[in-house]
């Protein structure tokens, strides 16, 4: 059931702040990109920005950023999506009955038609499309869509696309997508970067009392499970291997596995301020994503968010990942063929030379503070915003 959460009630005077709606039914209610990097700088510069979105767990709700407003709708999950499309639908026809809303952000491409629809003869009325990932190369990695209709989901998201480019001002998370999608501003999946100060200047060990090596994700066979339980075997008694994140139905059974048996700790889904305060202190942070199209051409956030904390990475030799590991100079690039053997032998090292590790950490901090960082992107993604209202 949809339902509005907090006390604003939008106005239509001409001297308020710009009202923002930012959709989404794909995504969680608390995403890092949406929510704590992109509504937060939007709140904090005066905007007012109602999300739409799935409800969030109950802790997650309490690091909301104050002012922000919730219109909670179903969460559009495997092939049961209608429901919370409708939901959406109605949101957002309401808004725009009311006159409340200024300009819409929309996240998910299934939504733009529904969008587009609403507001096509409000020819005022602005919508941005952020695009977060390739949607059409991550059509392979959806594994509720059968073999058959992949050919024709791809084709619809293409449509989908080039009608966005004629309607939408368009945002993009990675400078590869201007290669199909065109020149559009990249707002990159940077993240807060704590001052150094705040970190801790040595490891933190795990409750066992060894150091801990961790993941913090979406936990599925494309981005390594598969491979970190394998590890967390081969390295039992040296250290302890964290995995943050739900995972997806078709290894849920395999992870509760390993966790029951002490391979591994296995947090589940943790909100996101919460999964970034388990990072400092950490011997290493994984980032063993697969070969496939949607990968190859994206910056994983998550070896920002390491490096932002001072923990050095171990990647698999994705294009832009490990350019971005070179670059920085804050960790390692293990080959496809050897994923498991090479990233237990970094860790065991690691485990004998912890200030080696600790270096390569102090060195990748510098560079992702320097190039990185949200607090450096936040006022020119508020600014591409303001723009778009006016």
């Amino acid at each position: 059931m949809m339902r509005l959460r907090g006390g604003w009630t939008p106005s239509v005077s001409a001297d308020i702040p710009a009202r923002i709606w930012v959709l989404t039914c794909a995504h969680r209610g608390d995403d890092a990109r949406i929510l704590h990097r992109q509504i937060r700088s939007l709140l904090t510069a005066g905007l007012h920005v109602t999300l739409v979105a799935p409800d969030p767990p109950p802790e997650s709700l309490t690091v909301d950023p104050a002012g922000l407003q919730r219109v909670v709708v179903p969460r559009a999950r495997g092939r049961r999506r209608l429901r919370s499309h409708l939901a959406v639908a109605r949101a957002l026809r309401g808004a725009l009955r009311s006159q409340s809303v200024d300009l819409v952000i929309v996240h998910d491409p299934e939504l733009l038609p529904i969008v587009l629809g609403l507001t096509w003869r409000r020819s005022s009325m602005p919508v941005v499309w952020d695009v977060h990932e390739d949607f059409v190369a991550s059509v392979n990695d959806r594994g509720y869509v059968p073999e058959w209709a992949r050919p024709l989901l791809r084709r619809m998201l293409i449509r989908i696309e080039s009608i966005a480019r004629r309607r939408c001002q368009i945002l993009l998370a990675e400078d590869s997508y201007r290669d199909r999608l065109g020149d559009h501003p990249v707002v990159s999946n940077a993240t807060w970067v704590p001052e150094p100060d705040t970190l801790p200047p040595d490891l933190i060990l795990g409750s066992s009392g060894l150091p801990r090596v961790l993941y913090a994700g979406r936990i599925s066979r494309s981005r390594g499970v598969i491979e970190m339980i394998e590890i967390a075997q081969c390295l039992r008694g040296v250290v302890e291997m964290h995995l943050i994140g739900e995972p997806d139905a078709d290894v849920a059974d395999l992870v509760a596995e390993a966790h029951a048996n002490g391979a591994i700790i296995a947090h589940g889904y943790v909100a996101n301020p919460a999964a970034m305060a388990e990072i400092p202190g950490a011997l290493a942070g994984l980032s063993l994503l697969a070969d496939i199209a949607n990968y190859r051409g994206s910056r994983p956030t998550k070896l920002i968010e390491y490096l932002a904390h001072q923990v050095p990475v171990i990647s698999t030799p994705l294009p832009v990942a490990a350019a971005l590991v070179t670059d920085s100079g804050g960790g390692v690039i293990v080959e496809w063929n050897q994923i498991v053997d090479h990233t237990v032998a970094q860790i065991t090292a690691w485990v004998n030379d912890p200030e080696a590790a600790r270096t390569l950490g102090l060195t990748g901090y510098q560079f992702v503070r320097e190039h990185h960082s949200w607090q450096a992107e936040e006022q020119r993604f508020v600014d591409l915003i303001r723009a778009a209202v006016s």
